[in-house]
């Protein structure tokens, strides 16, 4: 599942999750717009809070939060 869908099928704010995994509602926000990449650490925490729901895969591909370089 997506980070972005979890957030809302939980009435969750980035502010609140942020919180819960000691990152900022940015970095969150960053994540959910598939703006940046979590790090190992990062992806752990999400894991964990959300008990398995997002998965690191879930952030793989187009759609799910990994940009492509665009640098050729």
């Amino acid at each position: 599942m997506k980070l972005g869908v979890y957030l809302e099928l939980h009435g969750e704010t980035f502010s609140a999750f942020a919180k819960r995994i000691g990152r900022s509602h940015t970095t969150i926000g960053r994540l959910v717009r598939a703006e940046t990449r979590p790090d190992w650490a990062t992806l752990a925490a999400i894991e964990r809070e959300t008990g398995g729901a997002v998965m690191p895969n879930d952030f793989r591909g187009n759609d799910g939060g990994y940009k492509k370089d665009t640098a050729a």
